[in-house]
């Protein structure tokens, strides 16, 4: 490998560590004594996360998954996980996304989330010229459809959210043409409002990150107590263990509202620095993106990219009031197996394609 692709690979792993075992720490310290199987759970998602990213980075090839045969397999497999949620599902904080099998449970439209992301990919690899006709686009449409439609279903509005705005930002990057890409952003924004009018308790989160003090014990509440836990971290925060924020008053202060709960015990500088990692593993994908000649490896990671780094900052603009309350949890040290094996997974497919995917040879003629 070259240089490029070294540090690619080897800078996708260390900001993944990093962050996996900021997550680690906290969660195991906050919980250890009080829920010693949460942290035991999260401990055994990160080993699978770990392992499955080592096996997919090294011994995996990722141009297999743009086969027909494989197509097929991940987007049917997509639709039938997600359809499985409606017989088996449980229903939690008002979305019903999780399948519980005894001791444990998991999400499907994680993993589905996933699959059809690949999909997706390896679709536009291969018919992104097609797109151009209005009819191969309905198509499309029709395939990106049903999957929202399942996870519209699900009551989970921000994950359906942030998974056609991935898309959305895919088919940004294809040849489709502009006015295609309007009527997609146009259609998003339907569904957004659509899904605020079923549920008009949507429209008061909305109301809520204006005047949150207007709805202080409703809608405004975990928006105020974020914001009082963050106040209180202040540069350095109270000291890993310390706050008191996670225990009394900020809700799923593990989960949602982990950023804000951090920032109670580490403070601005250890918050600041996880949004730097962020930002940089945005920037190294970029890196991959810009010199990767493999058609199916850029629109790959681009899509893994954007899902994790949109998710990243939707959850902390969530955090910061900057945006309504989604549910969406922080990649890599959000408590949440299926999530964290997920985005690990994720991370393994990237660095498989900085491994293995051909890279642009720039020729400099002199004159």
């Amino acid at each position: 490998m070259d240089k490029v692709r070294n540090f690619s690979f080897l800078f996708l792993f260390i900001i993944s560590a990093i962050l996996v075992s900021i997550g680690l720490i906290f969660i195991s310290v906050n919980l250890l004594s009080t829920s010693p199987n949460a942290v035991k759970s999260q401990l055994i998602a990160s080993l699978i996360g770990v392992i499955g990213l080592l096996f997919i980075a090294t011994k995996f090839d990722y141009r297999v998954l743009q086969k027909d045969g494989f197509m097929k397999v991940l987007y049917w497999g997509a639709i039938i996980l997600l359809f499985l949620v409606f017989p088996l599902g449980t229903e939690i904080n008002g979305a019903r996304s999780w399948i519980k099998l005894g001791a444990f449970s998991f999400q499907p439209a994680e993993v589905a989330k996933f699959l059809l992301i690949i999909w997706v990919a390896a679709y536009l690899s291969k018919y992104e010229h097609e797109l151009k006709n209005p009819r191969k686009l309905l198509k499309f449409a029709g395939y990106i459809a049903i999957p929202t439609f399942l996870i519209f279903a699900e009551k989970d509005l921000g994950l359906v959210m942030l998974f056609l705005g991935t898309v959305a930002l895919m088919l940004f990057i294809s040849r489709v043409p502009k006015r295609y890409l309007i009527l997609t952003f146009i259609f998003i924004f339907i569904v957004f409002i659509l899904g605020v009018l079923i549920a008009p308790y949507r429209l008061k989160r909305i109301e809520a990150v204006i005047h949150p003090f207007k709805y202080a014990h409703t809608y405004g509440y975990q928006i105020i107590q974020a914001l009082i836990a963050i106040a209180r971290g202040g540069f350095n925060g109270v000291g890993i263990g310390n706050g008191i924020m996670k225990t009394y008053y900020l809700p799923e202060p593990y989960n949602d509202f982990i950023y804000a709960s951090m920032s109670e015990e580490l403070g601005f500088i250890c918050m600041i620095f996880i949004i730097a990692l962020f930002f940089t593993f945005l920037m190294i994908s970029f890196r991959l993106f810009e010199t990767c000649e493999d058609k199916f490896a850029k629109y790959l990671i681009a899509g893994i990219t954007l899902s994790i780094v949109l998710q990243a900052f939707i959850h902390i603009g969530v955090n910061l009031s900057l945006l309504p309350t989604t549910g969406i949890t922080l990649p890599f040290i959000s408590k949440g197996g299926t999530s964290l094996i997920v985005v690990l997974f994720s991370v393994g497919l990237l660095m498989n394609i900085a491994k293995n995917s051909p890279l642009r040879i720039s020729v400099k003629i002199k004159v």
